[in-house]
């Protein structure tokens, strides 16, 4: 945000950043509850070997590495393209 010389791009880039790490870790766990009921409602025992603690382990891990994954992405786009502006078009444009 420092190579940026307006106000407003700012404002917008972390309205969207916010927006998009606010996705990130609610839709997962909305679409894990909606697995869970539909698993109890049909009474499947698969989902008493299995409960929430595993699958929500297993969605942090995931995110978390993607985490890894686009930060090694993107270190790799500055050192190619030698402008750390490069990464802000790069995290504007996944959100």
């Amino acid at each position: 945000m420092a190579f940026l010389d307006n106000v407003v791009p700012v404002i917008c880039l972390a309205s969207m950043q916010g927006v998009g790490f606010a996705s990130i870790f609610t839709l997962p766990f909305a679409i894990l509850d909606s697995y869970r009921e539909y698993f109890v409602e049909r009474r499947d025992k698969r989902w008493f070997l299995r409960d929430y603690g595993i699958d929500i382990s297993i969605l942090i891990n995931s995110s978390l590495l993607c985490f890894i994954i686009i930060g090694f992405a993107g270190r790799v786009l500055i050192a190619v393209t030698h402008s750390p502006r490069s990464a802000i078009v790069l995290s504007a444009g996944w959100l």
